[in-house]
């Protein structure tokens, strides 16, 4: 069955994307259906497949250092999210400490911050 996408990417400068996410997505009947959030689970997952673009090969979550989700991402209210990530540091081994927040498209509104440690797959 055909499943539309949780979100599409919109523009990108290099180190930051506007994602626009799909309100009619089946994730938003689940969680929740009277009040639609995106799961934390998901921004991690779309964290992961953004850094697969900016490496430009196969890497791999290995740790989340620290996640905070500091304000709910509602899809009727917010469809346009800004994933921006502000560092990448080889540690070495083939892993890298990657940083990120997650903001509205004009950087005012912090929706999230991440840190993560990638391996290279």
């Amino acid at each position: 069955m055909y499943q539309k996408p949780l979100y599409a990417v919109k523009s990108s400068d290099g180190n930051s994307f506007i994602v626009e996410l799909s309100s009619e997505h089946r994730i938003f009947q689940a969680h929740f259906p009277e009040s639609p959030v995106l799961p934390g689970a998901c921004i991690i997952e779309i964290f992961n497949q953004l850094i697969n673009l900016i490496q430009s090969r196969a890497v791999s979550l290995q740790h989340i250092r620290q996640v905070k989700f500091l304000k709910m991402i509602e899809p009727d209210e917010t469809n346009r999210i800004r994933f921006c990530f502000d560092s990448i540091v080889p540690e070495g081994d083939g892993l890298s400490v990657i940083k990120a927040s997650v903001t509205s498209p004009d950087g005012a509104v912090i929706y999230a911050k991440l840190s993560a440690e990638y391996a290279v797959r």
